[in-house]
């Protein structure tokens, strides 16, 4: 009877463990980048001005958010992460305004710095074949995805520990 009792207990406890692994969904955090204005470098780079800090939040159940600084969030392209935005540009989302319509264009960013003394961004852009974006832009609008971890820079406390969403 106790080889019995064991046998369910382990059963219990490996369908309990099952269930709840299931159920837990890891953190993502998505970037929005906004600002008032922006140009085309080159056919590949966009150059928007740094307005405020770039926000960050999460989808539901966890609904949490930050403020990233500039220097805080081109550094989730550093070249020191494995599995960082470098060695894996995230898919994203840019939208600006032409009068009253709202124009897009998908992209991946390659790269991103922080450049003319801190007033901009400079992101280095992988466009469809045949993309084109307007050289002076207004109202404009970086959405940028996946990031996982507690704290939107990945699973650990500091830039550099990232963990991409699968």
């Amino acid at each position: 009877m106790t080889f019995l009792l064991r046998a369910l207990v382990v059963f219990s406890v490996f369908i309990t463990s099952s269930v709840f692994a299931e159920n837990v969904k890891v953190t993502e955090w998505l970037y929005i980048h906004t600002a008032e204005t922006a140009k085309m470098a080159s056919d590949n780079t966009i150059l928007i001005d740094i307005n405020r800090d770039v926000f960050a939040f999460t989808d539901r159940p966890n609904r949490l958010y930050r403020y990233f600084n500039p220097t805080d969030y081109v550094a989730l392209w550093d070249e020191a992460s494995a599995s960082g935005f470098l060695a894996n540009p995230p898919n994203s989302m840019i939208t600006w305004m032409i009068g009253e319509a709202t124009q897009q264009v998908e992209a991946n960013i390659l790269n991103a710095e922080v450049t003319d003394g801190g007033t901009s961004i400079l992101y280095e852009l992988k466009l469809k074949v045949g993309t084109q974006i307007p050289i002076k832009l207004s109202h404009l609008s970086v959405f940028v995805g996946g990031v996982c971890g507690g704290n939107g820079m990945g699973g650990g406390k500091q830039v550099g520990v990232l963990m991409r969403c699968k």
